[in-house]
């Protein structure tokens, strides 16, 4: 029930008498010796000390608690904040692909890619697209005559 009040002190492999590991707790805590003694199977408790011992024990345990709610609050405010992280480099990356879509939606092979983008199902596509690649090039240096 105690052991938590000086849980560094025991090794999990190795075996302790009650007695040891009663005086190693009560050591742990700096109780005053005069408060309890030890007898061959039992600790003798002056009156309150028992009280004193809860009281400890309470604050060790709210401590552990603490700590334990603690970090799984700082573990979900972490997965939020990834979250939130996630979902800002998604914005990121579609904004920089409507920023591009505004610069591009003018030029002529943007029109044209559009123009042939419905059309080109089927194994006459390529063919499609070429012919159409020639047309638009065709009009497009029309376009700019130097006359």
């Amino acid at each position: 029930r105690y052991k938590i009040l000086a849980a560094d002190l025991f090794d999990p492999n190795e075996f302790l008498e009650g007695k040891d590991a009663c005086q190693l707790i009560l050591d742990k805590i700096k109780l005053d010796k005069a408060r309890y003694s030890c007898g061959l199977n039992k600790v003798f408790f002056k009156a309150g000390t028992l009280a004193i011992l809860e009281e400890i024990r309470e604050e060790k345990v709210n401590e552990i608690w603490t700590m334990i709610t603690s970090r799984a609050f700082g573990k979900l405010q972490r997965k939020k904040y990834l979250k939130l992280w996630g979902s800002r480099a998604a914005v990121g990356t579609l904004q920089r692909n409507i920023r591009a879509w505004f610069r591009l939606r003018n030029d002529w092979w943007i029109k044209m890619y559009q123009a042939l983008q419905p059309k080109l199902t089927g194994g006459m596509a390529e063919e499609l697209l070429k012919e159409t690649k020639i047309k638009f090039a065709v009009r497009f240096l029309l376009s700019y005559s130097y006359a």
